[in-house]
């Protein structure tokens, strides 16, 4: 059998960036009001996770 490997969750990039899971979402979907450096942490913590959005 082989081992799919789990998918980074959107609460794992949060906790790696120090923001809120909302915030999270907001900076990786373009969305809300933030500061840039925070847009760029969570941008950056998602990457380095090999995080995926959800094309539904």
């Amino acid at each position: 059998m082989v081992e799919v490997p789990s998918r980074v969750t959107l609460t794992e990039v949060a906790a790696m960036a120090g923001v809120s899971v909302g915030t999270a979402s907001k900076a990786l979907n373009d969305r809300g009001s933030m500061r840039e450096e925070t847009r760029a942490r969570v941008r950056q913590a998602a990457d380095r996770l090999g995080f995926q959005i959800d094309a539904v």
